[in-house]
């Protein structure tokens, strides 16, 4: 479901990855991006998380459920960024450890 064009009237977000989902998210983006009549969304290839590009980016956004190892996660709570997660078993040690840098929200059906 896409959101309303309202809720996305001052929002910019950058997605990167490569995984198995990324054509069915690259689809997904441009429905949003011409819903709204504007870029609000880009995606991109996965890269390399040491990039200085990365620098500027204060939150890291990873709805992956199927993520076990969760590295993604592990490396920008090391570089000090807050996360937003699912509320999901597989996000537990970060839910009991780092409760001031993580956000979770419940999956919908």
């Amino acid at each position: 479901t896409l959101p309303d064009t309202e809720a996305w009237s001052d929002f910019q977000l950058d997605a990167f990855g490569s995984g198995p989902d990324a054509k069915e998210i690259l689809e997904m983006v441009e429905k949003m991006n011409n819903k709204c009549g504007r870029q609000i969304m880009t995606m991109s290839a996965g890269r390399n998380h040491s990039e200085k590009e990365f620098e500027q980016y204060k939150v890291l956004v990873n709805a992956s459920t199927t993520e076990m190892l969760c590295t993604v996660t592990a490396e920008a709570l090391a570089m000090g960024k807050r996360v937003v997660l699912p509320d999901h078993p597989s996000n537990a040690y970060f839910k009991a450890n780092f409760d001031e840098r993580c956000h979770f929200f419940k999956l919908q059906d």
